[in-house]
């Protein structure tokens, strides 16, 4: 059940999907692209990182 409460001139929704929408607005708001592209660069060098681990566990088990 969506409740109403005043905020300002507009009502603010406080239903989940109202919520989860501001969330998904805001997080877009929050990070620049460069801050983006360097969280990009970190997860892409984890996912390497944990590839290598894995073959080299693959051929050590061999």
């Amino acid at each position: 059940m969506a409740t109403e409460t005043k905020k300002g001139k507009r009502a603010k929704s406080t239903s989940s999907e109202s919520l989860l929408k501001d969330i998904r607005r805001n997080t877009k708001r929050i990070f620049s692209s460069e801050q983006k592209e360097t969280v990009a660069r970190h997860f892409a060098s984890f996912r390497l990182e944990t590839l290598y681990i894995s073959l080299i566990i693959n051929i050590f088990s061999m």
